[in-house]
């Protein structure tokens, strides 16, 4: 991931990405759960 490459310990991070919105269409079709807040929590634990 690019936070994990660009940024150092003591950096601010912007998140930009669905805000309120709780999940996310894939195809017009699936609508999956989502959370801005918990994809960057994995992300950051798996640093």
């Amino acid at each position: 991931f690019a936070i994990n490459k660009l940024s150092k310990y003591g950096d601010t991070v912007g998140i930009f990405g669905k805000g309120h919105e709780t999940s996310m269409n894939l195809d017009g079709k699936r609508e999956i759960p989502w959370s801005d807040l918990e994809a960057v929590r994995n992300v950051l634990a798996s640093s």
